[in-house]
């Protein structure tokens, strides 16, 4: 059986813009939960049982206390950065 090329160059775009399509509709039968997050709520602390051995914990990183300013805006010399004028674009 010898397909044409006349019926390939037909149904090929139509089997694109068909398979094209059903991805959007999968996205739209599906949803969008992108946002859901903002649904969640807290879950209660993990319980451990009372004669289970744990590590102690050991933080990665030192975090600053709330409220603390460790942002320093000067250099050693006490001058702030500045920072520099745009560059005009040829109009």
């Amino acid at each position: 059986m010898k397909i044409s090329k006349k019926i390939v160059m037909l149904i090929t775009p139509v089997l694109a813009v068909s398979w094209l399509t059903g991805c959007s509709t999968f996205r739209n039968n599906v949803g969008d939960n992108s946002l859901d997050y903002q649904q969640a709520t807290a879950l209660p602390p993990v319980q451990l049982p009372v004669d289970s051995q744990a590590r102690a914990f050991v933080p990665l990183y030192q975090v600053p206390q709330v409220g603390q300013n460790t942002l320093t805006l000067e250099n050693e010399k006490g001058k702030r950065f500045e920072l520099p004028k745009p560059i005009a674009t040829k109009q």
